[in-house]
């Protein structure tokens, strides 16, 4: 049937050209009911046709006909609609008729002049319409009639309602005119502008054929704003337009290009670092993070006090303070010796390496693309390594160095044997041997003290010495006098294994150099060793550090943890630092602290009003609980869904939905190509965890002991296909309708059978909705379940009342996010941010619709990336009355602060309490322009007022925090 080709359908292929099947109709029509033909072509370049017009264009293009033509036409195939006012032709229909029209000039100056006429008292959209139609026939560009529409249906339009009208115009009618839109950018981008307003789906066609860049800046235009994807990975963070899967979304203002600048959390608005990102662009920069560790405290002390036992070492927890903390955005590497820091970036023509020392700054232009090797603070030296040269950059603004012919550079060092020299030696080890080079002689040749010359080798000089260690994984440490070049006796004995990382103290003693395996090697002496292994020393260590007596140390290993000790001879704990970054190097020397350089960390995202938008979350070595643990729940009543209900959850920051799949009888539905299994790889696809909901009765008798093993192989089956968890609901009554009998209820053994049964798929969770039925139960469910949600969901009215402290807030509830129609929207998002803000919510049904499904679905993602939303204890904060509600979430050294205003009337509220440390607060929701908050802390009270139904969330930096630029 001709009517099965719609407008909206037309795939880009073929709006060039009338469609085989509507060109075959039409020549049909043509050949065996030419008036109806003539008739309807007579009507084709007007959006609808009155009957007067309908009449008169019979009579004067058909004037043989009766009147029945008429109402033959009126209940034909061309006729998308009809009523007693007017008659529209199908879209797809129209296209061809104008195509044909087209082809008979004299025909088409009549049919245009008639139209023009029955349409000179009609609206200009009417009239509009029929010009673009003139133009899908191939006539004059559409581009002059369609300029205006941009800026009325533009994000700062002044009519808003006006606005809304011709967005609904746009996305009527221009999918009525194909060739327009396949010819015309503009064209595309209003449809897709109006849609994106109107918040519904353009054609799909008409997206593919513009394209993801100009499909962003089309819906940027209208938003006000652009979508970014943020995603953090080990070395910094990925920007992404439009979002990739797994990423934060934000709302940017900016429409083809957004403009952002990243930062340390509170660092100088000066100081930000610009970048840009386009439409279809994906952005990846680089942190790297240096700060020196003071103020260390122990949080967890390991077994057996920690004491190596034959060798074995056991590790421990601690806490530090970060100082004289640096955050540096787009390098390529960076390195540190003390307070000398090297940063190196790649530019068009070659490198650029920034050094600082102190308060000394030098930028130095490089040639090619060198790699860091070695800073020394005590000589002001920095090395590096091209493909076939040796880099020597001085802080003294002496003139670079460059060494060619030394081969495949293994290890160097810097080396001051004799405090006279002026230029301090360089130590390279290559495929030769080790050598040393002299900067302030560079046509002397190499002068080599060995030939040990295999890979995992590492050599060292100690500050105020003048010996050189070289220790390999072929033989015994090596110790040669720098001057004589002569080889020094020794005793001790070691494991023959690669080096991966050397130190020494004062002078060269004690000697700490890091073996494969990993074991560390301690050396007091140059015959007696000491070696550490085992225990947390899980990962081989790349960069270690110790203090002048050899007292205190640090070191890095691969996995980017770092690992402290206190103590002579290593005989006291060793404890792991929780970081917020992944951590690359160490060094240090007396009396100052030691510097650690990582990659990634806490990052400000700042809008171009300097506004923040982001607190990347710091990222802390802790145990691993599993996924569930800061995971918010969302329900899913209707059953697996399609992709708008995964990307409403996407956009509300909700990673896990909680989906009943059905079964029939006591067989399951076998997973495959059904919906489940398609709904399952969707949900994957859109990062989407699944908790697959087990339909188990309130009646044991119902359940059956002939349906378990249905059950169990339902929930197999669905682990296998891809579910990430099961989620079991049981009555208050219980199975069998009365109250637990304790051990041998059938309930308790079928929870043991499903929690062996997702014990069998790693990283799968088992969750116990509405609890279940007597205390006696409790033990087993709790022992059986990863998470156990409370015995009914809470509407968010309800969860504002808990607020007021009329109630204890249960640990694991759930709120229920409905929203009556007649509801206000204000008062709807008022109290959404309380229920949000209080803790052990875990479970979301219901998200509301209209008006406050935007602000909500912010909270959400708010809430979601805020540790202290998710995990934090709660404090309530001073209020002027019961309207006004506030309250503090703190975990470890994190806060977040939540306010609303409940009542009719402004009110104003102090966040200055004992509860909260001294800092800066940060808006953390998107509410439009900044609004200044006086720093916590000061003389006077910290005042905000808040009009009715308002409501603000902020995290508060506090100085530890704010540790850019501090020393």
């Amino acid at each position: 049937m001709i009517l099965g080709v719609a407008a909206a359908g037309v795939p880009a292929g073929h709006v060039e050209s009338v469609h085989p099947t509507v060109h075959a109709y039409l020549h049909r029509l043509a050949r065996t009911d030419p008036p109806l033909h003539t008739l309807a072509r007579s009507l084709c370049l007007a959006p609808h046709a009155t009957p007067a017009f309908v009449r008169r264009a019979r009579l004067e293009f058909v004037p043989a006909s009766a009147a029945g033509l008429e109402a033959d036409l009126w209940f034909s195939p061309l006729v998308e609609s009809a009523d007693a006012r007017a008659v529209v032709l199908d879209p797809v229909l129209a296209a061809g008729l104008r195509h044909s029209l087209a082809q008979d000039p004299a025909q088409w100056r009549a049919v245009h002049a008639l139209t023009e006429e029955m349409q000179r008292e009609a609206p200009e959209l009417v009239r509009r319409y029929t010009r673009l139609a003139v133009a899908d026939a191939g006539g004059p560009d559409a581009d002059a009639e369609l300029a205006g529409f941009a800026e009325a249906i533009a994000a700062d339009a002044p009519d808003d309602a006006s606005a809304e009208d011709v967005s609904r115009w746009l996305v009527h009618f221009l999918p009525r005119l194909p060739r327009v839109l396949a010819a015309g950018a503009l064209a595309r981008t209003l449809l897709i502008s109006a849609a994106t307003r109107l918040a519904v789906d353009p054609p799909k066609w008409v997206l593919d054929r513009h394209g993801p860049e100009g499909v962003a800046a089309a819906r940027a235009a209208v938003r006000g704003h652009a979508e970014l994807g943020v995603r953090l990975d080990d070395d910094g963070l990925i920007l992404s337009r439009p979002p990739e899967h797994g990423s934060r979304v934000l709302e940017v203002p900016g429409a083809e290009r957004v403009r952002i600048e990243l930062a340390g959390p509170g660092a100088d608005p000066t100081q930000g670092y610009p970048v840009e990102v386009g439409a279809a662009e994906t952005v990846r920069v680089s942190v790297a993070v240096f700060a020196d560790l003071t103020g260390f405290s122990v949080v967890e002390v390991p077994p057996t006090g920690g004491r190596p036992t034959g060798g074995e070492v056991a590790i421990g927890t601690s806490e530090v303070l970060l100082t004289d903390a640096e955050v540096v955005f787009g390098a390529s590497e960076v390195l540190a010796d003390g307070k000398l820091r090297a940063v190196l970036r790649r530019t068009g023509d070659g490198s650029e390496l920034a050094l600082r020392h102190g308060t000394m700054r030098r930028t130095v232009r490089l040639r090619g693309t060198p790699r860091l090797l070695r800073a020394d603070e005590r000589t002001g030296t920095v090395l590096l390594a091209t493909e076939d040269e040796l880099v020597v950059v001085r802080t003294d603004g002496s003139e670079t160095a460059y060494f060619g012919g030394l081969g495949e550079l293994r290890d160097t060092i810097v080396a001051a044997p004799h405090p006279s020299l002026p230029t301090p030696w360089v130590i390279v080890a290559n495929e030769h041997g080790v050598c040393v080079v002299r900067p302030d002689a560079p046509a002397d040749p190499p002068r080599y003290l060995s030939r040990s010359a295999e890979p995992g080798l590492r050599i060292w000089v100690g500050v105020e010495s003048s010996e050189l260690v070289i220790v390999s994984g072929s033989a015994e440490p090596q110790f040669i006098d720098l001057a004589s070049g002569a080889r020094m006796p020794t005793e001790a004995q070691a494991d023959v294994l690669p080096a991966t990382a050397i130190t020494s103290g004062h002078g060269g003693r004690p000697l700490l150099y890091a073996q494969t395996g990993p074991r560390l090697v301690l050396m007091p002496t140059r015959d007696s060793t000491q070696v550490v292994r085992g225990g947390g020393l899980s990962s081989d260590i790349v960069s270690v550090a110790i203090n002048r007596s050899g007292s205190r140390g640090a070191s890095v290993d691969r996995q980017g943890r770092l690992v402290r000790w206190d103590g002579p001879m290593m005989s006291r704990p060793m404890y792991v630092v929780p970081l917020p970054f992944r951590a690359i190097d160490v060094s240090g020397a007396d009396p100052r602290p030691f510097t650690v350089v990582g990659r990634g960390g806490p990052v400000e995202l700042r809008d171009q009003a300097g506004r923040s938008m982001l607190l990347a979350p710091a990222r802390r070595s802790e145990p691993d609980t599993g996924w569930l643990r800061d995971t918010l729940v969302a329900t899913m009543p209707d059953g697996p869904a399609g992709d708008a209900a995964l990307e409403s959850l996407r956009r509300a920051g909700i990673d896990c939905a909680r989906v009943a799949f059905p079964m029939v009888g006591t067989q399951p539905v076998h997973l495959g190509s059904d919906p489940a299994s398609e709904f399952l790889r969707a949900a994957r696809a859109a990062g989407i965890k699944v908790l697959a909901e087990l339909p188990v009765g309130p009646a044991m008798d119902e359940i059956g002991p002939e349906r378990a093993p249905g059950l169990l192989r339902r929930c197999a089956e669905l682990l296998a296909a891809g579910a990430d968890g099961v989620c079991v609901s049981l009555s208050p009554e219980g199975w069998g309708g009365a109250t637990s009998t304790g051990r041998d209820d059938g309930s308790v053994d079928f929870l043991r059978s499903l929690r062996r049964l997702v014990d069998e798929h790693p990283g799968r969770v088992l969750v116990l909705d509405r609890g279940a039925s007597g205390d006696s139960m409790s033990g087993a469910r709790d022992a059986c379940c990863h998470l156990v949600l409370a015995q009914e969901s809470r509407s968010w009215r309800e969860a504002a009342g808990l607020a007021r402290g009329d109630e204890h807030v249960a640990p694991n509830w759930a709120v229920s996010l409905a929203a009556r129609p007649d509801e206000d929207p204000a008062r709807v998002r008022a109290l959404a941010s309380i229920a949000l803000a209080l803790p052990g919510l875990r479970a979301v049904a219901e998200l509301p619709s209209g008006p406050a499904s935007e602000a909500v679905a912010a909270l959400l993602r708010t809430r979601g990336r805020e540790r202290a939303l998710t995990r934090g204890i709660v404090s309530w904060l001073g209020s002027p009355g019961p309207d006004v509600i506030a309250l503090s979430r703190r975990y470890e050294g994190e806060f977040v602060v939540c306010v609303a205003n409940l009542g009719p009337r402004r009110s104003a509220v102090a966040l200055t309490t004992p509860s909260l440390p001294r800092g800066t607060l940060v808006d953390l929701l998107d509410l439009g322009a900044p609004r200044p908050v006086p720093p916590l802390g000061g003389k006077s009270p910290t005042m905000l007022t808040l009009a009715p139904d308002e409501y603000r969330w902020f995290r508060l930096l506090t100085t530890d925090e704010l540790y850019a630029g501090r020393s």
